[in-house]
């Protein structure tokens, strides 16, 4: 099971915002996998990093060819799959994405495709630490 607290610094909040890792959402996903957790849970780990990566990719290639509606959708996939795992400041940042990409809205995109790929890094930390802790 995952601890009860989060590794020294990976809950606390960033500067501003939501917390990198929130280790309740982990619990909601062992709850809802159940006495499979265990097994599934190491496999749904390694296929987040890379659904992250490529949606990260997808977001950049969008980005340079102008098209919102598959930065909408790469931002929308990866605040989705980020939430699943309590990957809450990623989950905002891609949100903001999305939004801003479901308005039609590219300046600016750029600045938060960067920063979505600062907080995967941060995110992809906490939850290799919460991995060793299953």
């Amino acid at each position: 099971p995952v601890p009860p607290a989060p590794p020294a610094d990976a809950g606390e909040p960033e500067a501003e915002g939501p917390p990198v890792f929130d280790p309740a959402g982990l619990r909601r996903l062992q709850q809802t996998l159940g006495k499979q957790a265990a097994v599934l849970l190491p496999g749904l780990i390694d296929a987040f990093h890379e659904d992250a990566q490529r949606m990260l990719a997808e977001a950049r290639a969008a980005l340079e060819t102008g098209q919102t509606a598959d930065l909408r959708r790469a931002g929308h996939t990866l605040k989705g799959n980020a939430a699943n795992f309590g990957l809450m400041a990623l989950a905002e940042v891609a949100r903001e994405l999305e939004h801003r990409a479901k308005d039609g809205l590219l300046e600016g995109a750029a600045t938060l495709v960067d920063e979505v790929a600062a907080k995967l890094v941060s995110a992809e930390e906490a939850l290799a630490k919460a991995r060793e802790e299953l």
